[in-house]
């Protein structure tokens, strides 16, 4: 056997065992044959080398993965891929609620409507794996205006501090110019309340959002949130990671142009 034959079975021996975990399913093998036989050459790929190469990578938890890929196909509105990742997602160790929370943070970057269909899909799926014992839905909760302005200004602070940066009060002066009236709706509910809910932690709202920034070609805004994963406990190499998986869900090109930023910023 050559070391090419050997690298091609390496591969497909880790897209089947990824299939195995996304799936839950102890038969990982017919549902690689399915994947050929609909979709023959694309099928392959998506053994061989979206699952076989880069999600078997270990830079990144298959969890994270999972919460990552779910923020890319909410962002780019893929719902019937979406209702899979949920599953896969479940299957990684993501609860009902953290699932739930990346539709929730959406809605501030990708909007309301595609937030709200993304919602739909994900309750679909995990009633679908859980039946009965899936958790109720929640209202948010009602914070006071003085503590929202102050939890979003120590967000905001701790997303851009820097070594050698402007101090806080020059940063906010700074968006408020560029984002006028919009800057008291990002201090206030964006970062005072979205970013400040339990149910993800700073890291993982770091990691979906320069993942939905890099899909959707947002390199502008990656330029702020590079910076803020990084103070957030996102890893250079984690960072890299991420635009890997973008490779793959968004393609080359956005993801090219995202690793450009990434290597300009750390």
């Amino acid at each position: 056997m050559t070391d090419s034959s050997n690298g091609s079975t390496t591969r497909r021996a880790r897209g089947l065992d990824v299939i195995g975990t996304l799936s839950g399913s102890d038969d990982p093998a017919s549902r690689a044959d399915a994947l050929i036989s609909e979709f023959g050459p694309i099928g392959s790929y998506v053994i061989d080398h979206v699952l076989g190469t880069v999600w078997a990578r270990p830079e990144l938890s298959r969890r994270d993965r999972s919460l990552i890929v779910i923020s890319m196909l909410i962002s780019i509105a893929q719902l019937r891929q979406l209702a899979t990742h949920v599953k896969g997602g479940l299957n990684h160790g993501l609860t009902p609620d953290e699932v739930r929370e990346v539709a929730v943070h959406l809605c501030g970057y990708v909007g309301f409507p595609r937030a709200i269909e993304a919602m739909r899909v994900i309750n679909k799926a995990i009633e679908d794996e859980m039946g009965d014992a899936t958790p109720a839905m929640v209202p948010a909760d009602v914070i006071d205006d003085e503590k929202r302005h102050a939890d979003g200004i120590e967000i905001f602070r701790h997303l851009t501090e820097t070594p050698d940066g402007p101090d806080i009060d020059t940063r906010i002066s700074e968006l408020e110019d560029v984002l006028g009236p919009m800057a008291a709706v990002a201090f206030d509910w964006g970062f005072g309340e979205l970013w400040t809910r339990p149910q993800l932690s700073q890291r993982d709202r770091s990691l979906l959002i320069v993942a939905m920034l890099a899909v959707t070609g947002r390199d502008s805004q990656l330029q702020f949130h590079v910076p803020g994963a990084l103070n957030n406990g996102v890893s250079v190499s984690e960072l890299k990671e991420v635009m890997l998986m973008v490779s793959i869900y968004g393609g080359f090109p956005p993801a090219a142009s995202a690793m450009r930023i990434v290597h300009e910023l750390t």
